[in-house]
């Protein structure tokens, strides 16, 4: 199996997201198609798809807090993002 680099920016921002997924936009949204499985359902309002991690299982934005917070603020440090 072949990998596919597609790069681009995390934009949590237009989005919830919580710790084990993020919406992502694409520098080459061409690349997505060339994925295996489904079609990516990529937004028309921001042309973002939702990126979820393989492998993580974390906490989702409805459970317990504040378990379910730091799942989320500790993904949006391992991206790089500042949500200040």
């Amino acid at each position: 199996m072949a990998f596919i680099l597609i790069k681009g920016r995390f934009t949590p921002q237009f989005g919830q997201p919580d710790g084990d997924s993020v919406r992502f936009l694409a520098n080459n949204r061409r690349l997505l198609f060339e994925l295996e499985g489904r079609r990516p359902n990529i937004s028309r309002d921001n042309g973002t798809v939702q990126l979820r991690f393989e492998g993580i299982d974390a906490i989702e934005k409805g459970a317990i807090k504040p378990l379910s917070t730091q799942a989320k603020e500790n993904m949006l440090d391992l991206i790089g993002y500042d949500s200040k």
